[in-house]
Order: structure tokens, then sequence, then C-alpha cells
């Protein structure tokens, strides 16, 4: 798993279970505390993105075309008709 860290305009171009394509930077996360002093002189990394650019969307801003949603409205007054449709 790798950390991405993105602020400003791009942190709402993307949402969960969009599959992106992550442009940016990696940079150092230093550790501070107790933490720092057992890792010794490890550091974290991250991505800053700069750029986010969406391969697939969620399902669920996928839009239906007419024809389609047509179609959609056929079968499902035909499983009603049926009383297959849960």
């Amino acid at each position: 798993m790798m950390r991405i860290l993105a602020r400003g305009p791009v942190t709402r171009q993307c949402s969960p279970g969009d599959i992106v394509q992550v442009t940016g930077i990696f940079m150092p996360a230093p550790s501070h505390g107790f933490q720092a002093r057992a890792a010794g002189l490890t550091h974290e990394t991250h991505l800053e993105a700069f750029k986010i650019v969406k391969d697939k969307e969620c399902y669920s801003e996928f839009l239906l075309s007419d024809d389609m949603m047509g179609r959609v409205n056929e079968v499902k007054a035909q499983c009603a008709d049926e009383a297959h449709l849960f």
C-alpha cells in the first residue's frame, strides 16, 4: 500500500473505488518523538500528488442512455409480471 498526499484542488478529483493514475514526487515523511528514536535513520515515504487522472470511475457515477434505460424498464416490467424481481 502506498500513501498518497493530495493538497488543494487535487483532493476532490477522485473518490473511493476509482482507478486512477497519479503523477507526483516521492517525499520523505520524517518521524517525530519516540518513533524517530526507535526507527533510527529510516523514513517513511509518501507520494505528493500533482495530477490525478481517472481511468475508471466508480459505478455510481455512470449514466445510462435513454435506450439502455428503456431496456432496463422492459426487463423490470417482465420480471414484475412473473414475480421474479427481488
